[in-house]
This record gives structure tokens, sequence and C-alpha cells, in this order.
């Protein structure tokens, strides 16, 4: 799944806010039978837009709404919260919480707590919310505590505000783009380019854990959640236990309830840590060009846990199909 919008300045023309946002989302589409949703404000200010990567996430619209019309969230990946804990977050808010609806939990737990809320937030995901319901319009985008959904951003000399989940899209939104030529040396020499720079001038990445806020053309940012080490005393029996009850959890959390649930077993450490803390029977599915020693090793390791394993050969032509 990828996403992508922008935000203009009041004094910017543009001669259409719908095909902008369209070709954003042509930018992000990178195969036929991937979905696109859109949205534009109603002012034509701002617009939304997602691209689906399979057939069933684009059965959950993740293009919410608020009634008023003056809000709209749009969301990538995944919120862990459980349906008890996002009854207990959003209580005293307008509606009900659908426990399938990611993007409505967010403009709910937005409108009930503000931007304190997002602290609350479990799981893998990347968000953008548009509100004017103070009569300025802004965007705001959320990244986990991870970053794990990348969100990258720039502001025109325009004053126009466009981010996505991949840089190329951020690109629609920048009459020149040039290299960055200080984190093509870091990427070459270093293997990664480090700080908030990309590969390209004038466009950023935002940090983990951090909410940014653009608004009139100008952009701020404030960290809601930061990592830190805090040493324990105990036994390595002690971590060991700590690290496999979290292990559970998080792979509890994840699970559907209605038990279509699947696994891609390599062979390798951290699909076997999932398979371990998973439940017992949790279908397996290796796939490759043959049958191959990755295969094979993940066949044992599923036969040890007392579960099926599937192979999934590839179609000769698929890296063909892909180009």
């Amino acid at each position: 799944m990828a996403i992508g919008g922008f935000l203009l300045s009041t004094n910017t023309e543009v001669p259409s806010a719908t095909g902008l946002i369209r070709q954003m989302a042509r930018t992000l589409r990178h195969a036929h039978d991937q979905s696109i949703q859109t949205w534009v404000s109603p002012g034509q200010n701002a617009g939304l837009c997602e691209v689906a990567s399979s057939p069933l996430a684009a059965q959950r619209p993740q293009i919410i709404t608020h009634r008023s019309g003056t809000r709209a969230v749009i969301l990538a990946g995944q919120i862990d919260n459980d349906p008890a804990e996002r009854c207990r977050l959003v209580k005293g808010s307008e509606g009900n919480i659908n426990p399938l609806s990611d993007g409505e939990f967010v403009l709910q737990l937005y409108s009930s707590k503000g931007v304190n809320g997002f602290k609350d937030l479990r799981g893998s995901f990347a968000i953008a919310l548009y509100d004017e319901a103070t009569g300025f319009p802004r965007l705001m985008l959320v990244t986990d505590r991870w970053s794990s959904w990348p969100l990258f951003y720039t502001v025109t000399p325009k004053r126009e505000f466009f981010f996505a989940t991949e840089v190329n899209a951020v690109c629609v939104g920048m009459k020149q783009q040039r290299l960055n030529i200080a984190g093509l040396v870091e990427f070459f020499a270093l293997q990664r380019v480090y700080g908030e720079k990309t590969l390209v001038q004038d466009i950023l990445w935002l940090p983990p854990g951090t909410a940014l806020f653009a608004q009139s053309g100008s952009v701020s940012k404030e960290g809601y959640c930061k990592i830190r080490y805090r040493p324990q005393k105990g036994s390595f029996r002690d971590y060991a236990n700590e690290l496999a009850q979290t292990l559970r959890k998080s792979v509890q959390s994840r699970l559907k309830p209605n038990g279509q649930n699947g696994l891609l077993l390599s062979g390798g450490l951290d699909s076997r840590m999932v398979l371990a803390a998973a439940p017992e029977g949790l279908p397996c599915f290796t796939f490759g060009d043959y049958l191959n020693p990755e295969y094979r090793v993940a066949a044992r390791i599923a036969k040890a846990a007392g579960t099926a394993i599937v192979f999934l050969q590839r179609d000769p032509n698929q890296y063909v199909d892909m180009v």
C-alpha cells in the first residue's frame, strides 16, 4: 500500500486539484491490478490518494472523512490496538468504533484527544490527516515508533506541501529535481543516507515517532515518542522469558479473528521466531523458482512445529511481467 497527498497555499493557482492527486496516485501505482482511491477537499486546496497493493486491501477503504467534511484521514499499514482498547481511548467521542476500520479509529481518536492521542497508537503505520475545522487548513503526518512506513515530503518555493510514501511521487509537485550530493556520497561510502535528507535535494524523510504539521506553507514537527534504553537487573532466563512473551503478544495482535492467517516461512531466524510465537496450526507458505535449499529448511521447521507448508512456485515470466 502507498499513500500521498498535498496541501496548497491559498494563492496557488492549480488547473485541477483532482488531476494533480490522480497524477500522484499513478506514480505510486506499479501494477495494473492495484486500485486507486483519491480525495480532494471541498476548497480544492488539499488532496489525498491511496494505492492498494492487493484486491483484499482495496476492499477496506482507508480514506475516511468526517461527516462535517472538514477532516479526512488516510493510513498506510495497520493499527494494532484491540477493539476494547479503541473504545477506551475514544470514550466520549462521536459515533461507534468499528474494529475493522483503522482510519475511522484514528479520526475519532484525533477528534477526542487531538495530537496527544497519537502516542496511544500501536502498530506499523503512516498517517496523513487533513483538518480545516478551525478555519485554517492544515495537514498532519504521523509516523509510528520505528518509521516502518516511510514518509517523504517537500515544501516548494510557492509554499506548496507534498508528501508520499515514495520519493518519486513527491517529485510530482516539484518543477525541477536535483540530486543531493551529500546524500549520494553517504550512500556510496556508508550504504545509507543519514539524518532526514534523501537522495533528492529538498525532499526530506520524517523521523520515527514524529508528528508533522503543514500549514500556510510552513512546517513544524513534534516528537511524540522516543525510544529509550532503560537497563534493568535480571537473569538471562528472565530476559528470554520477557522476549518470548513480547513476541507472542505481538504476533497475536496481528492475527485476524476469522482464522484467515498464514506465514511466509523462509527458514530464516525472523520467520522462525514468528512461527514459534504463533498458535499451533498456523499454515506456512514458501515461494521460489524451484524446490531450493530455503524451502527444504522451511519444510523441516514446519514439520517440527507440526504445521502444514505449501510451496508456491513463481511463474517463469514473473520478473519480466514486473518490468
